[in-house]
């Protein structure tokens, strides 16, 4: 399909609060199911399953999407689907740093995905935003035993394709996080964005 004719799809899922099929290049049998709830140029914002308890809310480039098939009403009662999108966070869309600035005003910890280099090592991360740059974020790592690592990642924009927020995944890594850390995420965000600065920095600044 056409990207136009993808965006023009799931901007009437969305208004109509019905669940799509999205097919990837990366699927192996059957496509995912996504509740859309906005629709950017590039950008989707969706809830996976319709389940924000289980799988959070996500932001996708539409690069990567090949097809979308809207799903019969009756497959996804719309009350439900009205009350998970009522519910999901206030996230400006309109490209990849607006979507890292809106959530870095959160401090919280999100996975970042590159299915454009899926075939290398580092193609996702799980942490924190630490720096908004005019062409990359930069991400630090939250390890499984819930620390903070060294490690960054700085990942281009152009490459990343999947920002997912308050997964269950995610929660479970938001309780080990110092209230500190947050508290100095927000504030940083603010004062940044105060001085007019061109990038913002959120989240701990030593190595």
């Amino acid at each position: 399909m056409k990207k136009k004719k993808i965006r023009k799809r799931l901007e009437k899922a969305a208004k109509a609060r019905q669940m799509c099929r999205i097919f990837t290049a990366g699927d192996s049998e059957e496509a995912s199911r996504f509740l859309p709830l906005a629709i950017s140029e590039e950008l989707v914002y969706m809830i996976k399953d319709g389940d924000p308890e289980a799988y959070g809310y996500s932001v996708r480039s539409l690069d990567v999407i090949e097809k979308v098939k809207i799903e019969k009403e009756e497959e996804a009662p719309a009350e439900m689907a009205e009350k998970h999108a009522s519910a999901a966070p206030e996230l400006d869309i309109a490209d990849w740093p607006s979507v890292f600035r809106s959530l870095g005003k959160y401090g919280r910890v999100i996975i970042v995905e590159s299915e454009k280099l899926a075939k290398k090592d580092e193609r996702y991360a799980v942490g924190k935003i630490e720096k908004i740059g005019r062409r990359q974020v930069t991400i630090r790592y939250y390890g499984p035993d819930t620390v903070w690592e060294n490690k960054r990642w700085k990942v281009p924009y152009e490459h990343i394709t999947w920002v997912t927020a308050d997964s269950r995944y995610t929660e479970v890594l938001n309780q080990y996080v110092p209230e500190a850390d947050r508290a100095a995420a927000a504030q940083i965000d603010r004062e940044e964005a105060d001085a007019g600065e061109p990038e913002i920095s959120a989240g701990p600044k030593e190595a």
